[in-house]
């Protein structure tokens, strides 16, 4: 279970990072929201991925 959690901190501290930096190399214009949004469902993808992990088995 712990191994679990720091699993979890851990791909999330990387996909912040990554997205900050992405943020800044990204000019504004029409892919920043794109890529944010891509961002957002990564993260949202790494969360989920300990509860479906737990809840099947």
């Amino acid at each position: 279970m712990m191994q679990t959690i720091r699993e979890m901190i851990f791909h999330l501290m990387v996909v912040m990072i990554l997205s900050g930096i992405m943020e800044l190399l990204l000019p504004d214009g029409g892919t920043q929201p794109f890529v944010r949004l891509v961002m957002g469902l990564s993260v949202l993808a790494i969360c989920l991925d300990p509860i479906l992990k737990l809840s099947s088995g």
